[in-house]
């Protein structure tokens, strides 16, 4: 496991890829998930966001990559079948929307590995009675494990608006790698750093009982 410490996260991840390509160890597309631990009166568990810290625009088949990624980990947490979400700004497939057209997809992709729904927006994955607003009936809305996000400015947005709120613990960590890595932001308060640290163990143990080909 590696860890983050007073650097920057561009820095560390220009030696991690340079090392990686040196090595030959590639032994996958690396991915960045956050963990969010909001108050249980807004929302009553963990929720796993990504990609709000590697890839930036990803296609579609980066984010099948990315989706793979987050279920591998969130199965690490004991969630054997997750409940993911793919993430637009509508809940209808239109060309005028691409990445409800890239939900879709994705979506199918990841079915026989999750329960999944998408395109939805963020207030369905949240908020059953928002979805039973907009006649959507799904074991997953209003439930969501996972949220694969469209783009990077969508991850991070939606974290950075759950840290809002001071009682809110977020962890972050880099997976899809030989080993997890532990990516906390500088300012961090030190339960999310400890969190992201836990998380890197778990996972790693995980990792270890559940190895895949190199």
């Amino acid at each position: 496991m590696m860890i983050k410490g007073n650097i920057k996260t561009d820095v560390l991840m220009r030696a991690v890829l340079q090392n990686r390509r040196e090595s030959g160890l590639s032994a996958g597309r690396l991915s960045h998930i956050f963990a969010v631990y909001l108050p249980e009166d807004i929302y009553h568990k963990p929720l796993y966001v990504t990609d709000g810290a590697i890839n930036v625009a990803p296609s579609p088949d980066l984010k099948q990559v990315i989706a793979n990624n987050a279920i591998d980990f969130v199965q690490s947490m004991g969630i054997r079948r997750p409940k993911v979400v793919v993430l637009s700004a509508t809940e209808t497939v239109s060309a005028a929307v691409p990445s409800s057209i890239e939900a879709a997809d994705v979506g199918t992709r990841i079915a026989d590995r999750a329960d999944v729904l998408g395109p939805v927006a963020l207030d369905i994955a949240l908020s059953g009675a928002a979805a039973a607003v907009k006649g959507i009936t799904s074991p997953v809305a209003g439930d969501a494990d996972v949220l694969i996000c469209p783009n990077i400015e969508t991850a991070n947005g939606v974290v950075k608006m759950a840290a809002r709120n001071p009682r809110t613990v977020i962890a972050g960590l880099v997976v899809g790698g030989s080993y997890p890595i532990v990516l906390p932001s500088r300012g961090d308060s030190h339960q999310s750093q400890l969190a992201s640290c836990g998380l890197g163990r778990k996972y790693l143990a995980w990792m270890q009982h559940n190895p895949k080909p190199l």
